[in-house]
């Protein structure tokens, strides 16, 4: 997967979540009651779209995500979780659906919440995922521009710190995921890619990380 088809796919969920938060706008102003529940989704939707905004501009011409010392599995996993947004934002929008008319707060409060509820924490579980693919291709490419440059300081003291908080993030994420059932294809898929950004945000600079997953044969 090259980096104008990762642009376009994250143009898409934009517009898609923009979407739904229209909807969900309108279904707040009809039943004020979801207003606490539905506003957290509404808030994790402007985080999202600015994290696919970042990853839209730092891959405009592919080479930031095709040339980037991530591995195959891990860009076919950054597909994956991009295309699953748009899952998400469809089933939000069909709860909501489901849920209209002079029985909507009493719909809405013994099944819609619930359901919804589950789809927010889908939204910022792959959000949080994709926000740690941001940060690792931005300071992977810093280090490469760093070694490239013969005019700079050799003091990465910087970049260090911040290679270790993306590690540590990273091992938070891996901890929330441990608590999830190991049975369900999103749980896998996001636990081999956060092992897979650990490897290659622990050689940036060297810290301590893990061997990566061995690549598939699957195509990007």
């Amino acid at each position: 997967m090259d980096g104008l088809s990762v642009a376009a796919s994250c143009i898409a969920v934009i517009q898609a979540a923009d979407q739904t938060y229209m909807i969900i706008s309108q279904f707040v102003r009809n039943c004020k009651e979801a207003k606490s529940g539905l506003g957290a989704v509404s808030q994790e939707l402007f985080t999202l779209t600015k994290v696919l905004t970042q990853l839209k501009d730092i891959v405009p011409n592919g080479g930031g995500f095709a040339d980037s010392e991530l591995t195959n599995n891990t860009k076919r996993d950054i597909r994956d979780i991009i295309s699953s947004f748009s899952v998400v934002t469809r089933e939000i929008e069909d709860v909501l659906s489901g849920h209209e008319g002079r029985l909507a707060a009493l719909s809405w409060a013994t099944r819609g919440k619930r359901k919804v509820a589950t789809s927010k924490v889908l939204l910022e579980t792959n959000r949080r995922a994709l926000s740690l693919a941001v940060d690792t291709i931005t300071l992977a490419t810093a280090q490469n521009i760093k070694q490239d440059t013969t005019n700079i300081l050799d003091d990465t003291t910087h970049m260090r710190g911040d290679i270790h908080d993306l590690v540590a993030r990273i091992r938070n994420l891996e901890a929330m995921m441990a608590e999830k059932d190991p049975n369900d294809p999103r749980t896998y898929v996001l636990v081999r890619y956060l092992n897979d950004l650990s490897s290659v945000a622990g050689s940036v600079c060297d810290v301590s990380s893990r061997p990566a997953t061995p690549e598939s044969n699957a195509s990007e």
